[in-house]
């Protein structure tokens, strides 16, 4: 059955909550399987969130790694790099946004 239609989620996006070690081969080769999946193929955009900077850091160099367009959005990066990273976001030029938990409360785009 489709992951999508089970977990209720429209067909534009998914939203992952991830706890990554990079030191994980078997995590991060299943995070990659997922997200080239055919159920994923048609998401345009996907959260994943982390509770850490630095693990979002650390997902986004293996997706883009990877030849998944990702990149990190958290509090550390200052305010022009963040109007940036959200501007590739909205515009779909990145497809997977790896995040800190407080980025949820200011979400502010057509598909999530």
């Amino acid at each position: 059955s489709n992951i999508l239609s089970i977990l209720l989620l429209k067909e534009t996006y998914l939203v992952l909550i991830y706890n990554f070690q990079s030191q994980e081969m078997v995590e991060e080769t299943a995070l990659l399987s997922l997200l080239r999946s055919q159920a994923f193929k048609p998401l345009t955009s996907i959260l994943i969130f982390a509770t850490q900077r630095r693990t979002t850091d650390d997902l986004a160099r293996l997706l883009n790694q990877n030849g998944i367009r990702a990149a990190s959005y958290h509090a550390g990066k200052t305010d022009d790099t963040r109007a940036y990273i959200q501007k590739e976001f909205i515009q779909n030029r990145t497809r997977v946004l790896c995040c800190t938990i407080a980025f949820s409360m200011g979400i502010d785009k057509s598909d999530i």
